[in-house]
């Protein structure tokens, strides 16, 4: 699953759940968008993952770079678990991007 902002946005939200059974995502991102030249990084989404039994691989939300002198980059977005029986292979990557 993969949600990126639309120019100057902030990262799409990211919400899974699973209800029975066991459920595996390989990588999970949001990342914000593209900044347009003069503008600052945008932040990535939220990333909600809860339910039984999950199986997951890489989870990202990371902020944009900025575009310009002195242009800051976005905030890492929030990453939230909540899992019962048991969580396998999470690895949580939040990044801000610094300035250009």
């Amino acid at each position: 699953l993969t949600t990126t902002g639309g120019i100057n946005g902030p990262g799409g939200n990211v919400s899974v759940t699973a209800t029975t059974g066991a459920t595996t995502l390989t990588t999970v991102t949001s990342t914000g968008g593209t900044a347009n030249a003069g503008n600052p990084g945008r932040a990535g989404g939220t990333v909600n993952i809860s339910g039984v039994g999950v199986t997951t691989g890489i989870v990202t939300a990371n902020g944009s770079a900025g575009s310009g002198a002195e242009q800051l980059g976005g905030n890492g977005g929030t990453i939230q678990v909540n899992i019962t029986n048991g969580v396998e292979g999470l690895n949580i990557s939040l990044q801000k991007q610094g300035m250009q």
